[in-house]
């Protein structure tokens, strides 16, 4: 969250510059209530939990903005424009560590690793958090390189909560931009959020 904090802070001061300190100051304190409910991500069993960290500050930042009378695109686009720039490459060899990353999974150890990778997010570390389970490309499978399948999503039941489900979408959209910026083509048919049983991800080099 530490390393996120400061996009935001940008955004928030470029959009409402005469009373950006109040409102980081309301998102910081409401970060500090909803952070309970993910006290358990700091040492999680399932390491998809982390995820929850960074999901109840942005979940404190829609709540704030939301209060403060915010439209939903409003926000929206706050919250895009800030994963965008949390995200993009900061210099050439960020970019090529990104895209060598996805190279690394076509190599054979790879299975092994995914393999392990798999007991891990399969298994419920708590009953909000995550569960997910891997996909590995098969031979006859030449439309993806992997992919994943999330069973039960931590990020839903934590804004559902706050009754905040229906902001879900717009961390879903996040995906596309971390998947585009790693030179990858994510396809999905279906999320949680919207109504679906799982959220299913397959990923293709672009």
């Amino acid at each position: 969250m530490a390393n996120f904090r400061p996009y935001i802070k940008r955004s928030i001061n470029q959009q409402f510059p005469f009373i950006a300190t109040s409102l980081m100051t309301m998102i910081d304190d409401e970060y500090l209530l909803v952070k309970r409910n993910v006290d358990f991500a700091q040492h999680p069993v399932n390491p998809l939990d982390k995820r929850l960290e960074l999901a109840a500050y942005l979940l404190s930042v829609i709540i704030v903005l939301d209060q403060h009378g915010c439209s939903y695109q409003q926000i929206k686009s706050l919250i895009l424009n800030v994963a965008n720039e949390y995200v993009k490459p900061k210099n050439a060899l960020h970019a090529w560590w990104k895209k060598a990353k996805v190279n690394l999974l076509s190599q054979p150890y790879m299975h092994w690793f995914l393999d392990k990778f798999d007991t891990k997010v399969s298994r419920k570390g708590h009953p909000d958090g995550f569960v997910a389970h891997i996909i590995q490309k098969r031979k006859a499978d030449n439309e993806f390189i992997f992919g994943f399948d999330i069973l039960e999503c931590g990020i839903c039941k934590l804004f559902s909560r706050y009754n905040y489900g229906h902001f879900v979408n717009i961390l879903c959209e996040v995906d596309f931009i971390t998947s585009e910026l790693a030179g990858l083509t994510l396809h999905r048919t279906g999320t949680i959020a919207a109504g679906a049983h799982k959220c299913d991800f397959r990923f293709e080099k672009k």
